[in-house]
Formats: C-alpha cells, sequence, structure tokens
C-alpha cells in the first residue's frame, strides 16, 4: 500500500488500484505476479515491485495516472524480492534474496540488491554472502540522501539444525 500526492490509497494484490478518500476505483492496473512493494516518487509516479515467479523479479513505473511508462525483469534462479525503495533521483532499489535450488533444496542463499534507474535501465545488481560464509537473507533496506543502501535481514547456517542465525552485518552499498 502507499498513498499517492493526492491521497489516494494505492493497494495492490495481483492489480495496482487507486482509490480516492471517498472509496471510488479511479484506476486500475494490472501488473503481473503478486505486487509486494510499492512507492511513489517525487512527481507521482508510481514504482511496483513484483514476483511473477520463483525465477524473476518485475519492477514497473505507472505515471501518476495509472498510464504504464515501462516495466523490466530480473532474473535469477531461486528470487524472493521483498523490498522496492527509490532515492531522490528516482533510482529504484530492489532487495531480496537469491538462491541456488538443488531440487531438494535451496542453499547458497545471497542478499540481493538491483539498482535500476528512474527510466528503468539497470545500473547494478550485487548479492552478499552472510556472516563466515552462511546464508544471508534480505527483507528491507534504506536509502540515504546521498544515495547509499542499507540492507537488513539475518544470515543463517543452512547446514545447521540447530536454528541458530546471526544478524546480517550489511554496512553501505
Amino acid at each position: 500500500m502507499a498513498i499517492d500526492a493526492d491521497g489516494n490509497a494505492l493497494l495492490a494484490g495481483a492489480d495496482i488500484y487507486d482509490i480516492s478518500p471517498a472509496g471510488e476505483v479511479l484506476w486500475s492496473f494490472e501488473v503481473g505476479g503478486v505486487v509486494y512493494d510499492m512507492q511513489v516518487d517525487t512527481d507521482g509516479s508510481i514504482y511496483a515491485l513484483s514476483q511473477p515467479g520463483d525465477s524473476r523479479v518485475m519492477l514497473t513505473k505507472l505515471d501518476a495516472d495509472g498510464g504504464f511508462l515501462w516495466q523490466e525483469q530480473y532474473r535469477g534462479e531461486h528470487i524472493r524480492a521483498r523490498t522496492l525503495r527509490l532515492d531522490a533521483d528516482g533510482n529504484a532499489y530492489i532487495v531480496g534474496t537469491s538462491c541456488n535450488d538443488t531440487g531438494e533444496w535451496y542453499t547458497d542463499c545471497r542478499a540481493l540488491a538491483i539498482k535500476y534507474s528512474s527510466e528503468g535501465e539497470p545500473l547494478w545488481a550485487h548479492t552478499y554472502q552472510g556472516v563466515d560464509g552462511y546464508d544471508c537473507y534480505a527483507y528491507d533496506a534504506e536509502v540515504d540522501d546521498s544515495g547509499n543502501l542499507y540492507l537488513s535481514g539475518y544470515s543463517h547456517d543452512s547446514k545447521d539444525d540447530s536454528g541458530g542465525g546471526n544478524s546480517l552485518g550489511c554496512g553501505c552499498l
């Protein structure tokens, strides 16, 4: 859920709905996949992070009236997108986890961060190993005024069944 500049609620599942304070649906847009996060930039454009399957995530940008601007996809073996953040320039950051799939379980899980320009150009994608080589899961992020990205999550030894884990020691990216 997000709130646009006019005070309307942007709600999403597989579609995005712009709903006025009076409860009227102003427009809707079918994104594709489940929408996990949305952000509104200073121009009123709407960014939606969705996931149509295990091997890809999508970033969709709409104008303030729900008009389609662009959509980009990132593919990997097994990805779980969690968070979308914008910086002051309208660059979008997707944060989640990427793992290898052995067919029996997921291994070598790494925190994943992807950056796109406000025009939808992929700028970079990085993965990060957990503490002591453990699997690493990113769940949230923040971007500061200088465009530095900070991740939070946890690391865990997937080969240790005791359930122990460590906090994710990620800093500035």
